[in-house]
């Protein structure tokens, strides 16, 4: 423990520093904190069915918030690679559908809640009459009023109060 000590090293028991004596590999993960470097990107390896292109457009935005070294370096490569290979250049643009801001969604969905729970109150407090039906009329007529009503609906109102919202600059 006292060679320790005097190496800089840390160790919370002596058992630890025994057992790192018989250490013959140490695999470290790349978060900076142990080791230091300048990881960078150098180029996109395809798989599966994306292009050397398509991975690069998909990597660059995933890595577009990243304000990693290893980040910046995905989207500074696409770039690079997109002006031919010359320098970094533009970051890659922003599409409509491809990305929404977090305020932007949530606030969309906030309004669409806003508008749509009042709508369905009076439906609620009406209430439903018991019909007997065989379970797959029922189980028909479910995913038809909650898959339809409850994903589908939703999702596309949301995202037209979203492009509304984005289009007149509110979030």
């Amino acid at each position: 423990m006292d060679r320790a000590l005097r190496a800089n090293l840390l160790a919370k028991s002596g058992k630890a520093v025994e057992v790192a004596g018989d250490v013959d590999t140490l695999l470290l993960d790349k978060t900076g904190t142990i080791t230091i470097g300048n990881r960078k990107a150098t180029r996109f390896v395809p798989l599966g069915r994306f292009s050397e292109q398509e991975l690069g457009r998909l990597a660059s935005l995933a890595s577009f918030s990243d304000p990693t070294p290893e980040g910046k370096s995905i989207v500074e490569l696409f770039a690079a690679q997109k002006n031919g290979g010359g320098g970094v250049g533009e970051v890659p643009p922003r599409k409509l559908l491809e990305e929404v801001s977090a305020t932007s969604a949530i606030l969309s969905a906030v309004i669409f809640n806003a508008i749509i729970i009042p709508l369905l109150i009076p439906i609620a407090l009406k209430g439903v009459t018991y019909r007997p039906v065989g379970a797959d009329a029922l189980l028909r007529r479910n995913l038809l009023v909650w898959g339809l009503g409850g994903v589908v609906l939703p999702f596309i109102g949301i995202k037209l109060i979203d492009l509304v919202l984005t289009a007149v600059h509110l979030a």
